[in-house]
């Protein structure tokens, strides 16, 4: 009995080395696994695990705000502190919260920086980053393959991602500034309906408060920025007393825990012309806001 089931292991082990090779190829050819719905979240990890990045001093997370606002180059001039932004395309607060559970417990940073506008209290969580946050810290950063076959994605779905995925031009420190040309600036992404709140807001509040408790636990320092907005935003009949109440309870919840609550919302300070839509900063509008959040945490990170 004990004969024939090391020959059924061994035939098995057979059977699947062609596809274990087969994955292996896949990834060295740049066909990564599907660990998320999120194409850009998916290549930042895989590229953290390439460049072999394992302290994190100081970690920044957001959603696309975050990635483009926060210069990295700025960041790594004014600290000596091993430093990565973590922010990807449409996370909301409470993916946030979901995701630094897992990164803060491996990197064990000393400050969190989450640079926010209301647009991250908007949407429902994306559920995928659970298929991520799961898996063992181990396996996401030195066997990402695992991921091929949780969840099993079809070939088709890698080459997808592969030639239709849009491209990521991420920094060495996880950043992505942007400079984008006026002729190439949507109106329609430049006067979007200020539609705020919304059903998903309460829970996003709650998620923030969740995750200002858990870290203070940890003895990790949450900072939290309010980025700026452009003034089409600002002239909205409707978004000054809204977003008022918006600053208020987010620096309630998040002072509440021992946090750092920064706003940066300052039309005077950040004119229209240093955005490229409603939220997102071109690149030298990234460095002032950056180098005004940089002088600021230099009173509290020691």
């Amino acid at each position: 009995m004990k004969t024939r089931l090391i020959i059924f292991l061994l035939k098995a082990l057979l059977f699947l080395l062609p596809v274990l090779l087969g994955f292996e190829v896949l990834f060295r050819l740049g066909f990564y696994p599907i660990m998320t719905n999120s194409i850009l979240f998916d290549h930042k990890m895989i590229q953290v695990g390439k460049d072999g990045i394992r302290e994190v001093k100081l970690m920044a997370m957001g959603s696309s705000c975050a990635l483009y606002d926060l210069s990295s180059e700025v960041m790594v001039r004014h600290f000596d502190l091993p430093y990565y932004n973590f922010s990807s395309w449409g996370l909301q607060v409470p993916d946030m919260r979901l995701l630094l559970t897992a990164l803060v417990q491996q990197y064990r940073p000393e400050a969190v920086i989450i640079c926010s506008s209301p647009w991250d209290f908007m949407k429902p969580p994306n559920d995928s980053y659970r298929n991520y946050t799961s898996m063992p810290s181990f396996v996401r950063n030195h066997l990402p393959e695992a991921f091929y076959f949780r969840p099993f994605s079809s070939i088709h779905a890698l080459f997808y991602r592969k030639w239709e995925g849009y491209p990521a031009s991420i920094d060495h420190w996880g950043g992505m500034p942007k400079n984008i040309p006026e002729k190439e600036i949507h109106r329609q992404q430049w006067d979007k309906n200020f539609l705020f709140p919304t059903p998903c807001t309460e829970d996003a509040y709650e998620a923030l408060d969740t995750l200002g408790a858990w870290l203070q636990d940890q003895q990790v320092r949450l900072i939290f920025a309010e980025a700026p907005l452009n003034m089409v935003f600002d002239n909205a009949a409707e978004a000054g007393p809204l977003l008022a109440a918006h600053i208020e309870r987010c620096r309630s919840i998040v002072t509440k825990h021992g946090g750092v609550y920064l706003n940066y919302h300052d039309p005077a300070r950040f004119p229209d012309s240093l955005f490229f839509d409603q939220t997102h900063l071109q690149a030298p509008g990234a460095a002032i806001l950056t180098e005004q959040l940089a002088a600021d945490l230099s009173r509290i990170i020691k």
